[in-house]
């Protein structure tokens, strides 16, 4: 035991000494959990640093142990902190006053300080003579070396593509550029070039798509982003992409949302490239939409039908989809899909995301229909008719917990699925929305006005009058 020695207690009422030099030098510039570290290990060094370790700090301070030691190596570069162990890690805390004053010219420098002189002229090369960096932005940028990991040439080309693009940037920008690359894995010069690279081709990629849609305008990140997926991702060749534009002409507003869905379609077969989607015959895809429909046979008529309906300028994806809504709906010819076809187009709903959204409401409407029936104790497919009722109801009946409370009250009818039409519409008209004051409402439904119409209600980007109409005569066998 040594001879003289604080009180245990002594720390917590003593100070710990921090130069200004510290101050305006270093702490400015530094990251805040950095400088937080720091400001601890300090203390520590003047109180009750002696049977200390990283798992420990790290605890106190609510952070991981690998953020103590970046914060540390970030100190270390700053050369007022060494490491002097491995096995336990140890670290001293050198003299701040000394260390900058050292570097200042008034005692010799270590030459490691000189590290990165070469890759210092580089980088304000790349600057140009305009725009002199200064010290803490040459600091900064070590940090992506020696805190983010990428290499010096990885760092120059960084810079170097972020100046193409955006001459101003800042180093802050930068910055966050850094650690984007760093985050992806980015960090050698292969990894940088490949990266620039796909990158420049995206955006290129992008502009030709634009142009095909006789677009005058730059992409955006969001259609870069779309580009490089289909390329990167899904493996399609830049040639096949432009090939499929043209699927897109006949539509009013052609975009990448619908050329993607477009794309997804050819994904799924398994055809990338322009020689691929060549050999995938007008009959190879009659046959798909037969294939959903599942009865119908390939003939010379179902041929002339598949191709009435391209002529109306519907993609082989959109006709799929509408193969698969006339399923839902009980039709399994491709007379019907036709039929089908044609109200949409005068509905103005000819985009496979559209077609695409009929179908989710239709099995939304199922699944509704479904889970009352399973609450009243029924197991039985859905009828094709109640799908269509629901489809009705969810759009235009406020409360959703009416439905199944109308369907329970109409259960003795001789009609069942009108008489709660009935009362739904009845319950509308005279601002019902609630089952309690649905249940204590006794007048027998009347015939719904025309006055009460469900476009008041429309939650959709197309109007309930459309969908309504597309419940009544999307088929005509319906009518």
């Amino acid at each position: 035991m040594a001879l003289l020695r604080f009180h245990e207690q002594f720390g917590m009422f003593d100070i710990t000494p921090v130069e200004n030099i510290f101050i305006d030098e270093l702490m400015l510039r530094a990251p805040g959990d950095f400088v937080k570290i720091y400001l601890y290990g300090l203390k520590l060094c003047y109180h009750g640093g002696a049977d200390m370790g990283i798992a420990r700090m790290a605890r106190d301070l609510g952070t991981e142990e690998e953020s103590v030691r970046t914060a540390f190596l970030y100190w270390e570069r700053q050369g007022v902190l060494r490491k002097v162990a491995d096995h336990p890690e140890e670290y001293v805390y050198l003299n701040v006053k000394q260390e900058l004053f050292s570097r200042s010219g008034g005692a010799p420098v270590d030459d490691s300080l000189y590290q990165y002189r070469d890759f210092n002229n580089a980088l304000q090369e790349i600057y140009g003579n305009d725009r002199l960096l200064h010290p803490q932005d040459f600091q900064r940028i070590f940090d992506w070396i020696e805190v983010f990991g990428l290499e010096p040439d990885a760092v120059l080309l960084l810079v170097k593509d972020a100046m193409a693009a955006k001459p101003r940037s800042t180093v802050n920008y930068l910055d966050k550029q850094a650690r984007y690359w760093a985050n992806k894995g980015i960090k050698t010069r292969e990894d940088a070039e490949n990266y620039i690279a796909s990158k420049k081709a995206s955006f290129e990629g992008a502009r030709h798509v634009l142009k095909q849609f006789r677009l005058r305008r730059l992409p955006t990140v969001d259609e870069e982003k779309l580009f490089l997926k289909w390329t990167e991702q899904w493996g399609f060749a830049v040639d096949a992409i432009l090939h499929c534009c043209a699927q897109l002409n006949k539509i009013h507003q052609p975009n990448f949302a619908y050329l993607d869905k477009v794309l997804e379609n050819q994904h799924n077969k398994g055809l990338h490239t322009v020689q691929e989607m060549a050999g995938y015959t007008r009959d190879d895809s009659l046959k798909e939409a037969l294939t959903i429909l599942g009865d119908e046979k390939f003939t010379e008529a179902t041929k002339e039908s598949y191709q009435r309906v391209l002529d109306m300028g519907f993609s082989e994806a959109a006709i799929a989809g509408i193969a698969r809504l006339a399923i839902m709906r009980g039709h399994r010819r491709m007379a019907d899909v036709e039929t089908a076809a044609q109200t949409l187009k005068k509905r103005g709903i000819m985009e496979i995301a559209a077609i695409e959204t009929l179908i989710r409401e239709r099995e939304a409407a199922t699944k509704a229909f479904a889970d009352i029936l399973a609450q009243r104790g029924e197991h039985r497919p859905v009828q094709a008719r109640e799908i269509d009722f629901m489809e009705r109801w969810v759009q235009t009946i406020p409360n959703p917990d009416l439905i199944p409370l109308a369907l329970e009250m109409a259960r003795p009818m001789e009609k069942p699925l009108s008489y709660a039409n009935k009362l739904l519409e009845s319950w509308k008209a005279a601002g019902i929305t609630t089952t309690r004051a649905a249940a204590m409402y006794k007048t027998t439904p009347d015939k719904p006005s025309k006055t009460v119409s469900a476009q008041n209600y429309s939650q959709r980007e197309y109007t309930q009058e459309h969908w309504d109409s597309l419940l009544d005569d999307l088929f005509e066998e319906e009518k």
